[in-house]
């Protein structure tokens, strides 16, 4: 599962948008909000999010669900 709320601070603290990543890699604002919405995304996705943003935040993107309920 991601820590989707992670994964766009790091995002906003790289001084990119959400929209800089998305088009970057190739997917549309629909299926970055459907990605977003169900804390999933696939390996490719990864790989990719983690050449635009860092590799440093790969953390993000295996994190527990039960770490996610709060």
């Amino acid at each position: 599962m991601v820590d989707t709320d992670k994964l766009i601070g790091e995002i906003r603290a790289r001084k990119l948008t959400q929209k800089k990543v998305y088009e970057t890699i190739g997917l549309t604002k629909r299926q970055w909000t459907s990605r977003i919405a169900k804390k999933r995304f696939d390996s490719d996705d990864i790989y990719n999010i983690c050449s635009v943003v860092g590799k440093d935040i790969l953390p993000v993107f295996f994190v527990d669900e039960k770490s996610l309920e709060t």
